[in-house]
């Protein structure tokens, strides 16, 4: 990646600004420290599905770079965002009643959008959306306006190129042995946030058998996190991404993960056979075969 190095760089300065910033605060700095490991390995990520997925083979120059540069800064609104968290708190605001606000994708693009070589709709708009759901994205009113179908091709293509990058990268981390305890603490370090020992929402089970993300709304407890987690498998966009999870044993991982905190083991057998279905059947070329 010595081609944007000066990217790499400005990822950096970011983290440094904001870990100096934060740095009486534990939290703030784990949660800051993570956010710079996962940029990295969104790179690895991306390459990776780059390299063995054909819609990305024999484009322009151009447009690699422009699908380069949206995944390798997809994250670079959370610094600002850690440094908001980290203001709120220390003039005493709860971080639940006001998390809703911070949109580290938002800030991201308003961010890079101050920069003429990084103010191009294939970066700005798949940075913005790269964390919504999918619809908010096909909702944006830059993206709606735009009449030119190559560049609107151009924009799905690394929107779910930055979309896919995110999730397998965060698959691996999540299922390596030393991130579960990083996770508690990331996701539930506040006793408002829900109860890491809660049973799972029984509503979960309508999104596996639809095989639809499972909105946060319904997420109130650490094994609704983790499920969460293996529903990002139904919103993934390419082949390579799904055959990733299933190299990687990654529906496995997580319920491995899920079993040290809770004991439904019968309800987690039972989501978990939904996404192994998924996984084995699913085109993502001919998706419309799928039954569901």
């Amino acid at each position: 990646m010595k081609k944007y190095q000066k990217e790499i760089e400005l990822l950096r300065q970011e983290y440094k600004k904001t870990y100096e910033h934060v740095k009486d605060s534990s939290w703030c700095k784990v949660y800051c420290e993570e956010k710079l490991q996962h940029s990295l390995q969104v790179i690895g990520a991306g390459n990776y599905i780059m390299k063995h997925e054909k819609t990305f083979h024999n484009r322009s120059s151009d447009f690699i770079r422009c699908a380069t540069l949206a995944y390798l800064l997809h994250d670079i609104g959370r610094f600002p965002e850690i440094r908001e968290i980290y203001d709120y708190e220390k003039a005493g605001s709860v971080y639940k009643t006001f998390k809703q606000l911070l949109d580290h994708g938002e800030r991201g693009a308003e961010f890079l959008s101050q920069f003429p070589e990084y103010n191009d709709p294939r970066i700005i708009i798949p940075i913005r959306h790269h964390g919504h759901m999918i619809e908010k994205f096909y909702a944006d009113v830059e993206y709606q306006a735009i009449t030119d179908k190559k560049l609107r091709q151009e924009i799905e293509d690394i929107i779910f190129l930055a979309r896919d990058a995110d999730k397998i990268a965060n698959f691996y981390l999540m299922t390596s042995p030393r991130s579960l305890k990083k996770y508690q603490e990331l996701l539930f370090r506040k006793p408002d946030s829900g109860n890491q020992e809660d049973s799972i929402n029984p509503i979960l089970e309508e999104y596996f058998r639809n095989y639809k993300v499972v909105s946060h709304k319904d997420i109130h407890s650490l094994a609704d996190h983790f499920l969460g987690f293996i529903s990002w498998i139904f919103d993934l966009n390419y082949q390579i991404s799904i055959e990733f999870t299933k190299r990687h044993n990654i529906i496995e991982g997580l319920i491995a993960d899920i079993r040290q905190f809770n004991n439904q083991y019968e309800l987690q057998e039972k989501l978990a056979n939904y996404a192994k279905k998924y996984v084995q059947s699913v085109n993502l070329n001919h998706k419309e075969d799928l039954q569901i």
